[in-house]
């Protein structure tokens, strides 16, 4: 009985990391998705300074 509640415990934490973990990466990838749209001139512009460069 002990061992299946311990095991329910730890997926539910595993469940609650991974939920934390997704959230995070959608925070990151909203982030830089938001820079990359504003910045899109200045990415192209960063290709070309980096050809330039080679």
């Amino acid at each position: 009985m002990k061992k299946k509640w311990y095991r329910s415990e730890i997926v539910k934490g595993m469940a609650i990391l991974l939920s934390y973990i997704l959230l995070i990466v959608a925070v990151f990838g909203g982030v830089i998705m938001m820079r990359m749209g504003r910045a899109g001139i200045n990415l192209e512009s960063a290709e070309k300074f980096s050809e330039s460069y080679k």
